[in-house]
């Protein structure tokens, strides 16, 4: 949702149409920002408690990961995500 905010903010186009309610897209950049700071302060606070908060760096291909109940294999690793 940020990325795609951003882009309809410079004039682009995102999700295969534009934008140009700039207050509205103003409005909804704050919102998502401070939704990641709560969500990043969350993560920390787990952190510091102990719990284990799984990565990248975590897996390679071939893994397994549990996802809503059902087992999947790692096809690939990226920066963010797993496939």
């Amino acid at each position: 949702d940020a990325r795609r905010v951003e882009k309809w903010l410079a004039g682009q186009s995102a999700g295969g149409y534009r934008r140009s309610d700039t207050d509205e897209l103003h409005r909804r950049k704050a919102e998502i920002a401070e939704e990641l700071a709560h969500w990043r302060e969350v993560i920390a606070e787990a952190e510091r408690r102990g719990f284990k908060v799984w990565g990248p760096d975590d897996f390679q291909k071939g893994d397994f990961v549990n996802c809503g109940g059902t087992w999947y294999q790692v096809q690939r690793v990226n920066k963010k995500t797993l496939t």
